[in-house]
């Protein structure tokens, strides 16, 4: 079976898509992003509520622990919008260039 290929418009929607899902997860990397900033920014010590030592360097060990993986979140998530415009841009220059036409792939 040869493949067909796309309705006019198709690429230009798909690509497209591309875009708006990048924006998205640029928007969920910034609000990781915040609330890793605002991990970071809830510290107690061991006077503020007559915490033990012990107990107060927990607290300290969990909100180091949960700032880290917000942070490491909010980077992942701009690796994946970063990823789907790098698609989208060499998707968009091959197919300027007719090569998924020719190859029958879109």
């Amino acid at each position: 079976m040869t493949p067909q290929s796309p309705q006019d418009g198709t690429i230009e929607a798909a690509l497209d898509k591309f875009t708006t899902d990048a924006t998205s997860w640029d928007g969920v990397s910034a609000t990781l992003g915040e609330a890793a900033a605002a991990a970071r920014a809830l510290t107690l010590q061991g006077p503020d509520f007559g915490l033990t030592f012990s107990v107060a360097n927990a607290y300290a060990d969990v909100q180091n622990l949960v700032a880290t993986v917000l942070q490491a979140g909010s980077d992942e998530c701009t690796a994946v919008g970063k990823a789907l415009r790098i698609a989208r841009d060499t998707y968009e220059r091959e197919e300027a260039e007719n090569i998924h036409r020719i190859r029958g792939i879109w």
